[in-house]
């Protein structure tokens, strides 16, 4: 019996023994294993670098994501200033734009003109796999800005212009003020072709470049008259004519104060345009600035200047942007809580309307107060 233990001991040594120098193999080999496997991952890694920057690099030869061309400008002798049109993409050529520009003879910064929406921009309708511009138009359905979303949809919002499936021929009708490329004005034209539109524009060549690239039209609810906008206003006082809707976007493109042009924030004028809105119109404008270090001034100023006019304004802020929209309107609410419970009607039916009108994606990182 001892004899059998003492084998089974010796037995389990040696077990134990190969056991040993089988781990102690191991050990040495796995540093080895391990390099290799190393190795290899970073060669897939490499391969698949490669292989995605080609796809990239390809990409951008036929459309590359920041491509821009300058596709005219007209410059006026007098004032040195000049007018541009560029076609972009952001995006591999998936969506095209095309951009209107003010700028000077010799000088062009257009990141900084699209970083800070100084100008109009509509999106381009492009043939299928289109790799550049040529044979797009202007789609005048959609909207790329927030700031130019918000002002076309508030006035549908707060009641001031009736849903276009509800307005009836030349009955609701809009004064809009600057016009750019016709963004705004072109876009409620299509999406209530009923609306009855006027637009004053000052520069004859703004109005002879939009007609040109932009595709705005003048028919029987749609005309464009060039004149300050000022006197457009001073005019329909006079007459006693109203409106539903007063959009405001004159822009003075190298002042402190982008928009609105100073004289539009005067209490006169002011005065003028609550005379000229219907009794349930909203007056909307833009109010931009060149730098963001004076934003909370120069907001708070447009504030105080509406305010003094009009009982109630809707100021909407947005992300990123230096833009803000103010929509003011007669209605005086004077009831406890009546304020929250139609911001919250307001807010709801913002987020119907825009999804409706295709703009919901616009009009998601923002803030009304």
């Amino acid at each position: 019996m001892k004899e059998y233990e003492a084998s089974s001991v010796r037995q389990r040594a040696k077990i134990e023994e190969r056991d040993g120098k089988r781990a102690k193999a191991n050990a040495q080999k796995a540093p080895k294993n391990s390099g290799n496997n190393l190795q290899i991952g970073w060669i897939v890694c490499f391969v698949l670098f490669t292989f995605t920057i080609g796809i990239l690099m390809y990409q951008s030869r036929e459309t590359p994501t920041n491509y821009q061309k300058e596709v005219n400008r007209e410059c006026d002798e007098e004032t040195g200033q000049c007018i541009a049109i560029v076609d972009y993409t952001r995006d591999f050529g998936k969506t095209w734009h095309r951009g209107i520009f003010y700028v000077n003879e010799t000088t062009f910064d257009f990141e900084k003109m699209y970083e800070k929406k100084v100008g109009a921009e509509a999106i381009l309708k492009c043939p299928a796999n289109a790799d550049a511009p040529e044979g797009c138009v202007p789609d005048h359905g959609r909207l790329s800005w927030p700031y130019v979303a918000t002002m076309a949809i508030m006035p549908f919002v707060v009641g001031a212009l009736h849903h276009p499936t509800q307005m009836q021929q030349r009955t609701q009708s809009a004064l809009v003020i600057g016009m750019g490329g016709g963004t705004l004005d072109m876009f409620l034209h299509t999406k209530t072709p009923n609306l009855n539109i006027t637009i004053y524009e000052l520069d004859p060549m703004v109005v002879q470049m939009a007609d040109k690239w932009f595709g705005t039209v003048e028919d029987s609810t749609r005309r464009t008259i060039v004149e300050d906008g000022i006197f457009g206003i001073e005019k329909a006082a006079e007459n006693g004519e109203q409106f539903d809707l007063v959009a405001l976007d004159a822009c003075e493109m190298f002042s402190e104060l982008i928009c609105p042009v100073s004289v539009f924030s005067d209490e006169k004028i002011l005065q003028k345009i609550k005379a000229i809105l219907k009794p349930t119109g909203a007056f909307a404008v833009n109010v931009l600035m060149q730098d963001e270090k004076q934003e909370d001034k120069y907001v708070a100023e447009q504030k105080r200047k509406l305010l003094n006019t009009f009982p109630i304004c809707l100021h909407t802020s947005f992300v990123r942007e230096l833009a803000h929209v103010f929509v003011c309107f007669h209605t005086k609410i004077n009831v406890s809580g009546k304020h929250a419970k139609l911001s919250k009607e307001w807010e709801k039916k913002r987020e119907e309307l825009a999804k409706e009108f295709g703009i919901d994606e616009l009009l998601t990182q923002y803030r009304i107060s």
